[in-house]
């Protein structure tokens, strides 16, 4: 391997080579860098970033990342992450679909959606034909709807613990017709009177 390869830190290597370079008796960076086995504009570079190095370490930030990568928009990401961590606090459940609509909700509110995405990801401009026509397809399906998340994201040093799942359901019915409008959903309630009763006047207690 040539000597000339130049190797990415992770964020647990950058914290060793600074409880080393404390260790060490007062001397130079050049000298530093020689009995850490570092170039010096590496280690000149790691101590004029050093707070910031440990303040991701007590962030909860992953030690093995050697590359940090940041979103296209700092303060969506930030507001992201800090609206995780009280989720995450208070022991709820994060899942994808959770943090695509927490996402497309602050973007929307802080005027930053992409054309794309105001256009509800049309694309080249083009305008459907519609045809007109009463034909609908309808069928009913099953909705649990206390039911959480059965995964969720968490911090590195973070455990989820396990719940039980709520099994309250309803019966909704879902219709859309032949030009792809979708209509509003339906819910199937329950009989006041069901078949199994029907005959019984009073329940004993």
């Amino acid at each position: 391997m040539s000597a000339n390869t130049r190797h990415a830190l992770s964020l647990n290597d950058k914290l060793d080579i600074l409880r080393k370079y404390d260790q060490l008796l007062k001397m130079g960076q050049r000298d530093a860098a020689v009995r850490l086995n570092i170039s010096q504009s590496v280690l000149g570079r790691i101590l004029k970033n050093r707070e910031d190095i440990e303040c991701e370490a007590l962030q909860n930030e992953s030690q093995s990342r050697k590359r940090k990568r940041c979103g296209k928009d700092d303060t969506v990401e930030r507001a992201l992450k800090e609206w995780f961590v009280k989720v995450r606090n208070k022991d709820a459940r994060v899942s994808g679909p959770c943090f695509a609509k927490k996402l497309k909700n602050w973007q929307k509110k802080w005027g930053r959606l992409t054309s794309k995405q105001q256009k509800g990801g049309s694309i080249g401009g083009k305008k459907e034909k519609t045809f007109v026509s009463k034909k609908c397809t309808e069928n009913k399906t099953g909705l649990y709807l206390r039911a959480i998340p059965e995964h969720t994201y968490v911090l590195q040093n973070d455990k989820a613990k396990g719940t039980k799942y709520c099994k309250e359901r309803i019966t909704i019915l879902c219709c859309a017709t032949m030009t792809e409008e979708k209509k509003k959903l339906l819910v199937v309630g329950k009989s006041k009177q069901p078949h199994c009763f029907k005959r019984v006047k009073a329940l004993a207690c």
